[in-house]
């Protein structure tokens, strides 16, 4: 429980110090970096 908080909470601070950009504004590199942050997001705490 603790490491699943810890990776929520990490993913929260970093998404909100990061800087906001549209769709149309990313890169493909960053567009492949964030489907890649968010699966692994999504399937450690399981």
């Amino acid at each position: 429980m603790a490491k699943t908080l810890l990776l929520y909470a990490t993913a929260v601070i970093c998404f909100r110090v990061g800087e906001r950009r549209t769709l149309a504004e990313m890169s493909a590199f960053d567009f492949v970096a964030a489907v890649a942050v968010g699966a692994i997001v999504g399937r450690f705490p399981r």
